[in-house]
C-alpha cells in the first residue's frame, strides 16, 4: 500500500532543555536541537523506522519552508509540496528535567483558497484504493475549516483508508465523514461531547461508541501517561501507561498513528495493532526532541504491553 502524510502546517521545531523553567526570569537553554516538524512529518519519520517510505505533502513557504525541505532530504522520503508565499512557522519546545514539555508555537502560513484546492488536487491525484491517507495536525492560517472534511470524503470515495489526527473544527467537521481511524485525547473527547472534566471511564467509552456509530472505523483514545483505550466495531481494549524514562513527549501521538498505519499495511489484528501502537508511543518518549525510537526498542516494549478487554454492561 502507498501512504501519504499530509502536514498542512509544518514547522521548524527547535527543542531545548532546562532543569526548571523560571517564568519571568532568565532561562539558559541547553542541548538545543532543530528538526523538521509537524505531525504528518513525524508520522513519516516513524513509518520509516518500520521500513515504509511515505509521501510527505502539505504547504511549504518562504526560507523556513525551504529549510524544512532541506532537513528532510537526508531521509530520502519523497516530498511534494504546494509552494505558498507566506513562510512556515518555527516552534520552540522547552523540556524540563521531568520530561514535561512547554510548547511555544508560531502561527502557520497564510494560504489562499486556490492553494488549498491545489493541495486537495495533489492528494487526490496520488490516491486510489491501495492508498492510506493520513491527515495530521492543525491547518495553515486561513485554511478553510472544512478542508479535512472534504479530503476525508473525497479520499474515501476513491477507496482510500483515511486516518484523521486533528482537533478543533478541523476534527469536528471531518469526523462526521467516518474516517477509518481517529486519535483524540481525553481533553479533545470531553470538549467534543461537552463532558465535565475529568470524564469517567464509562462516559469515555460511551462517547467512543458514538463515533463508531457515526462510521469511524478505529479509535485510539489517548490518556497520556495513563495509557489508552482502543475501539473498533467489535472490541474495546485498555492498556495502562508504561513506566519509562521520559525525555520528550513530542511526537508520541504521531508515532501511534504511524504504528496503526503500519499495522494496516501488514494486516495485523486489532489487538496486535493496539499493542504495537502503545509500545511505539512509549518508546518515542524515551528519545529526545521529535526523533522516533528504534525498531529494536519498540519491539522490546511490545512484550511489556498489558492489554485488557473492556466488557461493557
Amino acid at each position: 500500500m502507498k501512504i501519504i502524510t499530509v502536514t498542512c502546517n509544518p514547522a521548524i521545531d527547535k527543542t531545548a532543555y532546562v532543569d526548571m523553567i523560571e517564568f519571568g526570569g532568565l532561562n539558559r537553554l541547553k542541548n538545543v536541537r532543530t528538526d523538521a516538524g509537524g505531525k504528518g512529518i513525524n508520522v513519516s519519520k516513524t513509518l520509516q523506522v518500520f521500513g515504509i517510505d511515505s509521501l510527505i505533502t502539505g504547504f511549504k513557504g518562504g526560507q523556513s519552508g525551504e529549510q524544512i525541505s532541506e532537513m528532510l532530504k537526508p531521509t530520502h522520503l519523497p516530498q511534494q509540496w504546494i509552494s505558498v508565499s507566506s513562510p512556515n512557522r518555527t516552534n520552540l519546545k522547552v523540556i524540563n528535567s521531568e520530561g514535561v514539555c512547554t510548547e511555544l508555537n508560531e502561527p502557520g502560513p497564510i494560504v489562499s483558497p486556490q492553494e488549498t484546492e491545489e493541495l486537495i488536487h495533489l492528494i487526490l491525484n496520488q490516491t486510489d484504493s491501495s492508498t492510506i491517507v493520513i491527515l495530521s495536525g492543525s491547518g495553515a492560517g486561513s485554511m478553510a475549516s472544512d478542508t479535512y472534511q472534504r479530503l476525508v470524503r473525497l479520499c474515501k470515495e476513491k477507496g482510500a483508508w483515511v486516518m484523521l489526527d486533528a482537533d478543533g473544527e478541523l476534527f469536528s467537521k471531518a469526523v462526521i465523514e467516518g474516517p477509518d481511524f481517529i486519535k483524540p485525547n481525553r481533553v479533545e473527547c470531553e470538549k467534543y461531547f461537552g463532558l465535565v472534566s475529568p470524564a469517567s471511564e464509562k462516559e469515555l467509552i460511551e462517547c467512543a461508541h458514538k463515533w463508531i456509530k457515526m462510521g469511524v472505523g478505529n479509535i485510539v483514545l489517548s490518556l497520556g501517561k495513563e495509557g489508552a483505550y482502543f475501539f473498533n466495531q467489535d472490541e474495546t481494549l485498555y492498556a495502562a501507561g508504561m513506566k519509562v524514562n521520559v525525555k520528550s513527549t513530542v511526537g508520541a501521538g504521531d508515532s501511534m498513528v504511524a504504528s496503526f498505519a503500519y499495522s494496516k499495511v501488514m494486516n495485523e489484528t486489532f489487538i496486535e495493532s493496539a499493542r504495537r501502537a502503545l509500545a511505539t508511543s512509549a518508546a518515542t518518549v524515551t528519545t529526545p526532541s521529535t526523533q522516533p525510537a528504534s525498531l529494536e526498542i519498540i519491539e522490546s516494549m511490545m512484550k511489556l504491553v498489558a492489554l485488557k478487554p473492556i466488557k461493557e454492561s
